[in-house]
């Protein structure tokens, strides 16, 4: 192939795996994918940008804090209608990964009405990617010219990142910013190359001003700049003012009206204080610990590669493990390249500025970090993937002997394409397949919970299979004001006093987070039909006054069943529902295909934060609506107990 055509590669293997990724992920199921329609919606509805208060109610964009380029360039797709996303949209309350979703007809192919618009911006998201991975290709090519086969490799190992295809295949303004950041950084290669041409310091203005109305954590990108000006300037003994005027203030040009509009309308340019206010349960409050910077950094690995959804399932262990093996070689190669000193002045120049950029990028991630709770999201890096990707690889280039160069970079690229393949058909398409499941058996009703399960106390409930297959129960647990380590126990028997033991699991405690619901999943009963079965729950590691407890309801809602608290018969139900298999052959894990224990929400903070975007009105007809009027009255029995 003529090596003018090299890019080509990456670029093509990128929009093949993306577009598989957008049709094997349905729609919502990204983080926030929702929301960010629901910006693009408002603005191609009321022709103008969404006003932003402090109190959740007052939002019916909620994502209104953020820059509004990408949603102004994604409501052009949007059809002209009145209707609401919110409005239309329905929770999946049974088993599954797809807890939002729309009307059947509307999602299947060919797409109609909302479905068809959110697929334009997953489009649209997928060409801002493609557009990524060849400015990845120019950056790579402008730090060694002539080496066609390291810049598409480093092309190549942005382009099969699992994480970065599924967010590319999302309708997320990561994409924007993510797409203008390399653009900002191959222009400033190019006033690196250059520093005495006009055009590099405008051009520079202009994409800085873009990436601060794409995203507000692009404001790094102002100290980068700076200091990165300062340092050629000094450098090459000449005044600073000039280009920093130029690239400065042509940025403020570009994106001061977002900003102005901010401190004029709501006394806040960047939306920090209102956000601060709005999500004050992320504020970090306790001391930083060895602990808490442990797991950001492990969560920030896990994100940044692969991990999933609302985080509900990631990439093997194997996996990470030859990620990190690739980036301890690409260290390794580093540190090799540097003691030679086989770089050019040049190339020395544009690493620095790959570092300051990483540097300041990270550094911002990190003092997000230390601020707020719960924001350890690989993703967020992805304004800095340009360098990192650019870094990486020549570190692993340069590792090797030179003869061998070429081949082990081919062979690295065909390794990051099988990983990412295994991951698309094994992984991501399977945990969204529709499950064939069918709920044979139903109790969804309770009113507060019985005494913690430990050491001392087992609750168990029997019911009657009513079909053969059956593969997967349900049930309700809240973890107490005392936190515990140890495992609850699962136990699904036969009844009877010779009764078999068809399936045995343990989950740790301390994974209960609030008013829990774990599905426990196991290999479907060929001939479950019209058997009693008896479930129970214990946890023999747990001393007493700790653990979780079961909710129930103490009528009796299931007659077929009976609930049994340490082996004694007892009032009420436990909440519980059974589900069996209804195909030939499971083929996932929610169908059975192994053993496991799947723990979500009773009300996930994706439905808080879609009923609280609701009007009064359309709220009350929700199954979230009744979900939370049912744990108020649950909570209210519980507290007047108590108190009694």
């Amino acid at each position: 192939m003529n090596k003018k055509y090299h890019c080509c590669i990456p670029i093509a293997l990128f929009f093949i795996l993306g577009f598989c990724y957008s049709y094997y992920t349905p729609l919502w199921t990204p983080p926030d994918e929702e929301r960010h329609f629901t910006y693009g919606e408002y603005i191609a509805q009321k022709h103008t940008l969404p006003s932003y208060t402090s109190a959740p109610e007052g939002n019916s964009v909620h994502m209104a804090y953020h820059p509004p380029l990408y949603y102004m360039i994604g409501s052009l797709f949007f059809h002209e209608d009145q209707r609401l996303l919110k409005e239309e949209i329905s929770v999946n309350d049974g088993p599954g990964y797809r807890l939002l979703t729309l009307p059947k007809k509307e999602t299947e192919f060919p797409y109609a009405g909302k479905a068809r618009t959110a697929y334009l911006l997953r489009l649209l998201s997928l060409m801002l990617g493609g557009i990524t991975i060849f400015l990845i290709y120019s950056i790579a090519l402008m730090l060694f010219p002539g080496d066609q086969l390291f810049a598409s490799v480093t092309a190549i190992f942005v382009a099969t990142i699992p994480q970065f295809l599924h967010v590319s295949a999302s309708i997320s303004n990561e994409n924007l910013s993510t797409t203008l950041s390399a653009a900002y950084l191959l222009l400033l290669l190019y006033y690196l190359r250059d520093p005495a041409r006009l055009r590099w310091q405008v051009g520079s203005g202009i994409l800085l001003g873009l990436c601060l109305l794409s995203k507000t954590s692009a404001l790094f990108y102002l100290p980068v700049t700076t200091l990165f000006i300062l340092w050629l300037c000094l450098r090459d003994k000449r005044n600073p003012i000039l280009p920093l005027f130029f690239i400065l203030g042509t940025a403020i040009v570009v994106s001061g009206w977002w900003f102005l509009r901010n401190w004029l309308m709501f006394n806040d340019p960047t939306f920090v204080k209102t956000y601060d206010t709005l999500n004050s349960f992320h504020l970090r409050g306790v001391p930083l610990s060895l602990g808490y910077v442990t797991t950001v950094i492990e969560k920030t690995f896990t994100t940044f590669f692969g991990f999933f959804g609302a985080l509900e399932f990631s990439l093997p262990d194997f996996h990470f493990a030859i990620y990190g093996v690739i980036i301890l070689l690409s260290i390794v190669g580093l540190c090799l390249l540097w003691a030679k000193k086989a770089l050019s002045s040049l190339q020395v120049n544009m690493l620095g500025l790959f570092l300051l950029v990483i540097l300041v990028g990270t550094g911002m991630y990190a003092y997000i970090n230390i601020k707020y709770t719960g924001f350890y999201l690989g993703r967020y890096l992805y304004m800095v993937i340009a360098p990192l990707a650019v870094i990486l690889i020549m570190g692993f280039r340069s590792l090797l002997p030179l003869r061998w160069r070429n081949p082990s970079l081919v062979v690295l690229s065909l390794v990051l394409i099988i990983l990412n393949l295994n991951v698309l058909f094994r992984i991501l398409k399977p945990a969204y397949a529709e499950p064939r499941l069918a709920l044979v058996v139903d109790q969804p009703m309770f009113c507060c919970f019985k005494p913690a399960i430990n050491d001392t106390t087992t609750t168990s409930q029997t019911f009657v299979s009513p079909s053969n297959m059956l593969c997967a129960i349900r049930a309700m647990f809240s973890c107490e004001s005392k936190r515990a380590h140890g495992d609850i126990v699962f136990v699904l028997k036969e009844t009877g006093e010779q009764g078999k033991i068809i399936c045995q699991m343990h989950y740790p405690v301390k994974n209960i987070q609030g008013i829990d619901r774990c599905f426990f999943i196991f290999p479907p009963i060929l001939d479950s039909r019209g058997k009693e079965y008896q479930v129970s729950f214990s946890a023999p590691s747990v001393s007493p006054g700790a653990g979780v407890s079961l909710w129930y309801d103490a009528k009796d809602r299931y007659p077929a069943g009976r609930m049994f608290v340490n082996g004694g018969p007892t009032d009420g139900d436990l909440y519980f529902q059974a589900y069996c298999f209804t195909g030939e052959h499971p083929e996932t894990d929610w169908e059975g295909k192994r053993e496991i224990i799947i723990d979500q929400m009773y009300v996930s903070v994706r439905e808080l934060q879609l009923y609280a975007e609701m009007s009064k009105e359309f709220r009350e007809k929700t199954i979230i609506h009744k979900k939370l009027r049912r744990i108020e009255k649950a909570l209210d029995n519980r507290n007047s107990l108590v108190n009694q």
